[in-house]
């Protein structure tokens, strides 16, 4: 670790000097580099964190698009700015490079993200140390790789850090600048560990956006990219859909459409050409999805197409394709709309318990589509059969290495998915449960 940051504030000296259209013949050199390796950059993408075969191709072709863009227009944009004249003087305000950049990229797009800051860090005469994210380490190493070849050394280099050697390579007095992706609680400790150097940082933190479709939208373009952006990635995006709001007059056309499109999408490994969605990245990924998607619809949601939103076929890190859906209308009489709450992978959350609209106002209507839970005729019974799936299904992961297993985490699973049946049901349904399963060893 000292080597390398010994190397890059030393290099960064010399580099500096490199006039701009040399930095830019360097950098294409790289770009052709990561070309001609494009086939095996796109199967170790597969490899790394699960995206199909079928579109990880896409990432390079984007990468490559970006960084030839970045590197074109940075001549135009590092030139010196005339501010006007001056009589005795040559006035001008000239861009002088920071010093040693660390760029610390995630792992859901890791060459797009990454080579954001790289390219035009490295054009404005900064050095680069890399430090990729730990479920796909090799990306870095294809990042340095293809320098190489471009014939740089010691100016773009990679680190595999811990947390902790990350936080002390944000405050080592030779680095300039931090360029971060990842999660809103990365990015709180990014801005501890910079806090007392005053070095600046570029801070892009995950999350996911709602979408409102109108009634006078193009509706095809409007399911086919709400679709796309709900699932693309496995819906491990950081700009993805997470939950969508649709016009009460195109409504149940919309849902209709949107199932049909998700019902298209093929499941699998993603090493097989016909996988158009693969697996989350990690179990626990996956575990949280499920239990995500198992509170929505204790909380009333119900799969559009009246099947159960947990698919039997989902195990370890695969999640099959679903969406839950309530209808409600609003207390304002010029706002009717729907709820379409796409349940996706990272972002299939039930945000306002009981499909509240976003002004949190309860909803007039909850009994459109989908499973009413609101209605007090409900019993306890009705409630104990609920929970009794959901714990079957908790029991079923266990047993294939993913979820909570044995008592103890049943009752926390049932604690996690809402609390609301009382500990005497809980026992009931855990011992009943603890029966049927030995009954289903038994056969």
């Amino acid at each position: 670790m000292q080597r390398t940051l010994g190397a890059a504030f030393l290099a960064q000296q010399a580099w500096k000097q490199v006039p701009v259209s040399e930095r830019a013949r360097i950098c294409r050199a790289f770009a052709d580099a990561f070309e001609k390796h494009r086939d095996s950059i796109a199967s170790e993408l597969s490899w790394q964190m699960g995206r199909p075969v079928s579109v990880a191709p896409g990432e390079v072709r984007g990468t490559l698009e970006r960084a030839r863009y970045m590197i074109d227009a940075a001549s135009e944009a590092l030139r010196d700015i005339d501010v006007g004249p001056k009589a005795g003087f040559t006035r001008f305000i000239r861009r002088e490079p920071l010093g040693v950049v660390l760029t610390i990229a995630a792992w859901n797009y890791p060459y797009l993200i990454a080579v954001n800051s790289i390219v035009p860090a490295l054009m404005a005469g900064n050095t680069v140390i890399l430090k990729h994210s730990a479920q796909t380490p090799l990306c870095a190493e294809q990042f340095a790789s293809c320098f190489r070849e471009a014939g740089l050394r010691g100016v773009m280099q990679v680190l595999h850090l811990t947390h902790a050697d990350t936080e002390r390579v944000i405050r080592d007095p030779r680095i300039s600048f931090v360029a971060f992706t990842g999660s809103v609680e990365g990015g709180h400790a990014i801005q501890r560990a910079a806090a007392d150097r005053f070095i600046g940082t570029g801070l892009e933190l995950g999350g996911n956006d709602p979408a409102y479709v109108r009634p006078d939208a193009n509706f095809v373009h409007a399911v086919e990219s709400l679709v796309d952006g709900a699932f693309f990635n496995s819906g491990q995006s950081c700009c993805g859909i997470g939950r969508i709001y649709v016009h009460d007059a195109i409504y149940e056309r919309f849902v209709a459409a949107f199932v049909d499109l998700t019902s298209q999408y093929r499941l699998g490994n993603p090493l097989e050409s016909e996988t158009t969605l693969g697996p989350v990245v990690r179990t626990q990924a996956a575990d949280s999805i499920r239990r995500s998607v198992a509170e929505a619809i204790y909380s009333g949601c119900a799969s559009p197409d009246r099947r159960n939103a947990i698919r039997r076929e989902s195990t370890g890190h695969s999640i099959s394709r679903s969406a839950s859906a309530r209808r409600y209308t609003t207390r304002h009489a010029d706002r009717p709309g729907g709820d379409l709450r796409a349940g996706r992978e990272h972002c299939a959350r039930d945000y306002g318990r009981g499909g509240d609209p976003p002004d949190e106002r309860q909803p007039l209507r909850t009994d459109r589509v989908g499973v009413d839970c609101g209605r007090e005729s409900r019993n306890r019974n009705w409630r104990a059969h609920r929970y009794r799936n959901l714990v079957h299904e908790s029991l079923r992961l266990s047993r294939s290495g993913v979820g909570l297993g044995g008592r103890e985490g049943l009752r926390s699973w049932l604690h996690l998915v809402g609390g609301r049946l009382r500990a005497s049901d809980a026992a009931e349904i855990v011992s009943s449960s603890d029966l049927d399963l030995k009954a289903q060893e038994r056969q």
